[in-house]
C-alpha cells in the first residue's frame, strides 16, 4: 500500500500527530481540528471499535479510503 491509499493514518501518526489523539488501532484529529479520523491500511474490528472510543457517543470522524475501479 501506498503513502497516499491512506493519507490520513500516516498523517495523524507522523507529522501531525500533535493535533490527534488515539492509539495504534485508531487515530483522529483534535475535535477543533479536523473531523477526519484514520485506521491502519489492513484494518481489522478491533481498529473500528478504537475509533468508536476515540470518536465518543454522537460525534462524528470522516474516514477516507482509496477505492479501485474494475
Amino acid at each position: 500500500m501506498e503513502f497516499l491509499d491512506n493519507m490520513m493514518w500516516h498523517a495523524l501518526n507522523g507529522p501531525q500527530r500533535d493535533f490527534s489523539e488515539g492509539d495504534g488501532r485508531a487515530r483522529r484529529y483534535l475535535e477543533n481540528v479536523a473531523t477526519f479520523g484514520a485506521v491502519p491500511d489492513e484494518p481489522r474490528a478491533e481498529d473500528y471499535a478504537s475509533l468508536r472510543e476515540v470518536v465518543g457517543p454522537g460525534n462524528v470522524a470522516v474516514l477516507v479510503q482509496k477505492t479501485t475501479r474494475p
